[in-house]
């Protein structure tokens, strides 16, 4: 007995070992990030000014290179002043391909001086990271759940006539009105639910749901929803838009621009007088049923005052694509020990972005849900109803692109259950080589070359190919395609550039970018 219980007591030290390595890892991120952005310094360069700006010209700002946000620093100095004063500017107004910054007033301007100009790395996100990790929340239900966390007693269950769906569909898919019923009858301070599906199975629908079934079975109940990007929690929030701008509120940070937020979301943000989104009175955030956030904007709940516990649910929706430190930014400060914590995603698809190697070998690229999957009541079989459901209806992609990752990485479970007016529309294409099969597999023998300044890759044979299929898609009307059903993805920057240009003036619309871009999003070519 007492060798087992020092086998098991080793086992756990050996887990918060490995989970607080966490913390190490973003120190290469953070060194990473800051060379990063160094490439991007400029010396000789001028500053124009109107009204209280000076504005500044940066090459490749539209395509975020370097990534500039209103808020960010940027320090100039004199030219030719090697040992000079640097100032520090604010930026405050983004244009294409120019910021406008506001100095000190001990800021002196010439016009036709020219100066060195430094960009500074906003570290904000990774400050929130560590307070997320450095936080005293240590729950092992949370963080390391086991099946002593688990009742053996079945959770009382809550029949689909009381559940009044608000999504009439779900009562269709037997596996997603379980996920519902599952999350609404967890007792509180419950171990983490996962929501496990493939793409296209509905697992965004799924949590939806929930959320709305929780509000309606407590009226105390209060949600936070997140997701790793912006793209992610605007859909949660737009899919939420039956509730009252009292009830549900998408929180934006400052640096986001009222043009890069959808009409039908901005009822539910708060903006100050300055133009500038923010976090309304603390006692107008406490009403609000429903906060939509970013997981690393979800720091700023906790920032304002709003104590542990406030919200009875967390719900993490695509959690396979942001790493752990992300995750507990929301989940190490603002849950206490009776917050339910619910994941959707899918640890089979693409999972976090993490360019250090050395942060790779450490876990990092291993998200919380990938984690939790691999403990024992994470099991399908054993832990379906408690702690995890998976679906397995596939409603978005014909059975022959559903066949290989079907096979590959599901056991052959998914199920093809699309609508066939969509996922048949392309079935006779011209464009078909086999008409009854809606992939192509087009090989070009083109040349990657460079630019001599980049050192992304880009093919013009291929952004060639690209245009021509655009072109003879966009013209077939029987496909009635706008640029908004098309997306193209890339690897490289260079060659999203020159793809972007040839296109401008056939399909302005169409959104080219890498994988990582895409993540979430639904497409019909």
């Amino acid at each position: 007995m007492q060798d087992a219980l020092n086998i098991s007591c080793g086992l756990r030290s050996i887990e918060w070992s490995g989970f607080y390595s966490f913390e190490i890892c973003l120190a290469p991120i953070d060194i990473l990030q800051s060379r990063d952005i160094e490439r991007y310094d400029m010396t000789g360069v001028k500053l124009s000014k109107h009204l209280s700006y000076y504005y500044l010209e940066v090459p490749g700002l539209a395509e975020k290179r370097p990534s500039v946000l209103v808020g960010d620093r940027i320090l100039v100095q004199k030219e030719g002043a090697t040992q000079g004063h640097w100032y520090e500017g604010g930026v405050h107004v983004l244009r294409k391909e120019e910021v406008g910054l506001r100095f000190h007033r001990s800021f002196s301007w010439a016009s036709g001086q020219r100066y060195n100009v430094r960009f500074k790395l906003n570290r904000i996100p990774m400050r929130r990271q560590h307070q997320g990790m450095d936080s005293a929340f240590s729950q092992p239900r949370v963080l390391f759940p086991a099946k002593d966390h688990v009742s053996p007693e079945p959770y009382p269950t809550i029949t689909e006539k009381r559940l009044r769906l608000v999504n009439a569909l779900i009562a269709k898919n037997p596996l997603q009105l379980q996920a519902v019923i599952s999350i609404v009858s967890q007792p509180a301070g419950a171990v983490p639910f996962v929501v496990f599906g493939p793409p296209g199975t509905g697992k965004t629908v799924t949590i939806i749901e929930a959320m709305h079934q929780v509000l309606r079975a407590n009226p105390n109940s209060k949600i936070l929803a997140c997701a790793p990007s912006n793209s992610a929690a605007d859909l949660i929030a737009s899919r939420l838009n039956n509730l009252t701008s009292n009830e549900l509120f998408r929180f934006y940070a400052p640096t986001r621009t009222k043009n890069q937020v959808s009409d039908n979301l901005l009822p539910y943000t708060y903006i100050r007088n300055d133009g500038h989104f923010s976090v309304p009175p603390l006692a107008r955030m406490k009403q609000f049923r429903v906060v939509v956030t970013t997981c690393v904007s979800a720091s700023v709940i906790s920032g304002i005052g709003l104590l542990r516990g406030h919200y009875s649910h967390i719900f993490i929706d695509e959690a396979g694509h942001a790493t752990e430190p992300e995750v507990f930014i929301s989940v190490k400060t603002i849950a206490d020990n009776s917050t339910n914590v619910i994941l959707s995603g899918d640890p089979k698809q693409l999972g976090p972005i993490i360019r250090s190697g050395v942060a790779r070998e450490l876990g990092l690229e291993k998200s919380y849900i990938e984690r939790l999957m691999e403990r024992d009541i994470y099991d399908i079989r054993a832990g379906y109803g408690k702690s995890v459901i998976k679906l397995i209806k596939n409603f978005r992609s014909h059975e022959a692109i559903l066949k290989y990752p079907n096979e590959k990485f599901y056991n052959g479970d998914l199920e093809q259950c699309g609508n066939p007016s969509v996922i048949n529309s392309f079935i006779g294409s011209p464009n078909l080589p086999s008409k009854q099969f809606p992939i192509v597999f087009h090989g070009i023998s083109g040349k990657d070359d460079r630019e001599a300044s980049s050192p992304s890759f880009f093919n013009i044979d291929e952004v060639s190919q690209v245009k021509a299929y655009v072109q003879a898609l966009r013209s077939d009307r029987r496909f009635r395609l706008t640029d908004h059903d098309i997306g193209i993805i890339t690897p490289y920057h260079a060659q999203c550039l020159k793809i972007r240009a040839v296109l401008r003036a056939v399909a302005d619309g169409i959104k080219i970018g890498s994988v990582e871009e895409f993540q979430g999003q639904v497409y019909s070519l």
